[in-house]
């Protein structure tokens, strides 16, 4: 192993002793705090609650249970001492520090001997150093998450659950290369009827691949002090701290929903541009809607020509 591929190691090591550190302090704070205001999704004893939200605080791998594109969350309001608060800023330092760490090893590959065929064999740095420091199962997701730490009292919060797609443009030739491409895997049927459906459109007509629907929780804090009221949107995945003094009154609050609304139930926006039917349901290939496509096609012609678009 290289001196670099070393250092590397050690700073990632560094980062996680100093992160496992913050977080046993962050738990010690907050579950010696129960007599402050407390709201958890999903729980009514504060004690309990609070010691659920440590817990998914700290989850930085994934469970047994785990399905592998999911992420824990705890949807929380919590009211804390200024230490609490410090300490959770401590938390997301470390959390900052353990993803500049893992940064530099992205693409590193390092030579071990395979304990079985005794043969030597590159595997990438990253999991090398993880699997070493106790973390086979990194969640790098969960890790890299912030606490939403508010300087000010919280006069409203109200949770809901946010629905969230993103879409990328594409050509029509770029869809006709993602279909060809596939090709590589196998001439399957409906790769064919794919790329005969896309060769029946016009040249230059926009298309958008639309991701799956995110649905999380969401939350719109409203903190009102001598200067005025704000209004401030937050992620809700990991709890909200907040200055607070034991036995205060909570802020009012619209909790969370116990469970996600379904996706198909979603209104229908007014200013949908894409087709909600797929073209090509395999690669999540849409078309836009037939008054939006002339507007779409002229977008991108001026954004290839260097102008503008309002």
């Amino acid at each position: 192993m290289s001196s670099v591929d070393s250092q590397l190691r050690a700073d990632l090591a560094n980062a996680l002793h100093h992160l496992e550190e913050a977080f046993d302090v962050l738990h010690a704070r907050l579950c010696a705090a129960s007599e402050y205001p407390t709201w958890v999704w999903k729980e009514t004893d504060p004690l309990r609650g609070r010691r659920e939200a440590s817990r998914i605080i700290r989850a930085i791998d994934y469970d047994d249970a785990q399905d592998p594109h999911e992420s824990r969350i705890c949807p929380a309001l919590l009211g804390a001492a200024p230490e609490t608060l410090a300490a959770a800023n401590a938390v997301n330092n470390w959390k900052l520090r353990v993803k500049q760490a893992l940064a530099p090893m992205k693409g590193r590959m390092i030579t071990e001997v395979d304990p079985r065929s005794k043969k030597p064999v590159k595997r990438p740095l990253e999991k090398v150093a993880l699997k070493w420091l106790q973390h086979p199962r990194f969640h790098r997701r969960q890790a890299s998450r912030q606490i939403v730490v508010c300087n000010e009292p919280i006069a409203r919060a109200s949770f809901f659950w946010a629905i969230s797609s993103k879409n990328q443009k594409i050509s029509r030739d770029d869809a006709i290369q993602m279909v060809e491409k596939r090709f590589e895997q196998g001439d399957l049927l409906w790769l064919r009827q794919a790329r005969e459906a896309l060769l029946a459109l016009r040249a230059n007509e926009p298309l958008a691949i639309m991701d799956q629907p995110h649905i999380h929780p969401k939350v719109n804090l409203v903190i009102e002090s001598a200067h005025g009221v704000k209004r401030i949107p937050k992620r809700a995945v990991l709890p909200i701290l907040y200055p607070a003094n034991p036995n205060q009154a909570a802020p009012d609050l619209r909790p969370l929903p116990d469970e996600k609304p379904v996706e198909s139930s979603r209104l229908q926006r007014s200013d949908v541009k894409v087709e909600r039917e797929p073209f090509i349901p395999q690669l999540r290939i849409h078309r836009y809607l037939p008054h939006c496509r002339d507007a779409e096609t002229m977008a991108r012609a001026k954004k290839y020509r260097g102008v503008s678009v309002p």
